[in-house]
């Protein structure tokens, strides 16, 4: 008979490979909801402060980028993400890149960016049909006597 030695640590060393890179281009993830009056772009970014995170327009590109540093200077070898990144955004024509905030409180960030009057819904007032002939001939009517 033939024995293996098992190692029960082995499950979180696959679950590591298959898992996309701490420090990827992914990070930090931005929930994106997109109201009648602006776009919310949120993301956590725990033991961040606004000295870490630079938010810049340019154009039409809203870009988030940032430095996330090791509590109390320790250097981890694996663990949560530490060092650089950048995150760019693409601002249609329905949003005012010169209406953008940002506010960050208890490790979540804030970014919200207003959109354009004419992106905004409007109401369109409906008028019946019997309403729109007497109007037009009304205003007919109109301008036979100023003539």
């Amino acid at each position: 008979m033939q024995t293996y030695l098992w190692n029960p640590w082995s499950i979180f060393d696959e679950l590591e490979r298959t898992l996309p890179a701490a420090g990827s281009p992914e990070w930090p993830q931005f929930d994106i909801e997109d109201t009648e009056h602006e776009a919310v772009l949120t993301a956590d970014v725990p033991g961040m402060s606004e000295d870490d995170i630079e938010i810049t327009v340019a154009g039409h590109e809203l870009v988030v980028s940032g430095t996330r540093k090791p509590r109390d200077g320790r250097h981890v070898h694996r663990g949560r993400f530490h060092g650089s990144f950048q995150r760019r955004f693409f601002l249609d024509d329905r949003f005012d890149p010169d209406q953008v905030s940002a506010h960050i409180a208890h490790g979540e960030l804030t970014i919200r960016i207003a959109k354009t009057a004419r992106a905004r819904p409007r109401r369109v007032k409906l008028t019946s049909g019997i309403a729109a002939k007497v109007k037009g001939l009304l205003s007919s009517d109109r301008d036979r006597s100023a003539a």
